[in-house]
């Protein structure tokens, strides 16, 4: 799995928004902010279930626990830290 850290306006940048869930906000990135990703289509399908309810899912990377609060469009993949 890769993943890389993006600002918070790094979608709207490119025009791109979730097909499910949320898209990053500016709160994300405060310090003490939740751990958020945004999970890729084929992530989200093989090992999420392909469920609209995101609510329950997490991953983790490098050791830490992130809650998945959107899907990305087929082709694209980030998370932000």
């Amino acid at each position: 799995m890769a993943a890389t850290s993006v600002s918070p306006d790094f979608l709207k940048i490119f025009g791109v928004q979730p097909i499910v869930g949320r898209d990053f906000s500016s709160s994300d990135s405060k310090k003490g902010a939740a751990l958020v990703v945004l999970a890729s289509y084929g992530y989200w399908r093989q090992y999420l279930g392909s469920s609209p309810d995101l609510s329950q899912s997490h991953l983790k990377i490098g050791g830490a626990v992130y809650s998945v609060i959107g899907v990305l469009q087929t082709g694209s993949s980030s998370h932000q830290t």
